[in-house]
């Protein structure tokens, strides 16, 4: 997805290979977004993110230095409508979770059988990965 495509108003091109929050993860055309958390501040990491690689910052605080930046109102509201852009969010897509001591594999293939009936259905278990009647083992 070339970044145009979302920030037209950035002038800016190249194609975004990655989104995230934390700069050990960013890796060349990723685009970081600097959150302040409860106990670290996404601002104080902007250098790490561009030397490794970050061609654009996304930051809601004050912008210091020469680089290519997005200033918004809120970085965490941004972060997460970027993620659903660039990964193609589906609103109407639900997860279920089976916990507990016993029966985890039994229940969830019980409920992918009765899922699949009405609807389309993945399984991601013990057993292996099931979608579209393919199954691909654990090893």
């Amino acid at each position: 997805m070339n970044i145009n495509e979302i920030y037209p108003q950035l002038k800016l091109n190249f194609d975004i290979r990655g989104i995230t929050c934390h700069s050990k993860k960013v890796r060349q055309q990723f685009i970081f977004v600097a959150i302040k958390g409860k106990h670290f501040n996404g601002q104080k990491f902007i250098k790490e993110a561009l030397e490794n690689g970050a061609y654009l910052i996304i930051t809601d605080q004050m912008v210091l230095g020469n680089y290519n930046h997005l200033r918004v109102k809120n970085a965490k509201k941004e972060y997460v409508k970027l993620l659903q852009r660039f990964y193609h969010y589906h609103p109407d897509i639900y997860t279920v979770g089976v916990t507990g001591t016993d029966g985890k594999t039994t229940t969830a293939t019980m409920l992918h059988a009765i899922f699949n009936s009405f609807l389309s259905s993945a399984y991601i278990g013990t057993n292996g990965i099931c979608y579209l009647q393919k199954k691909i083992e654990t090893p």
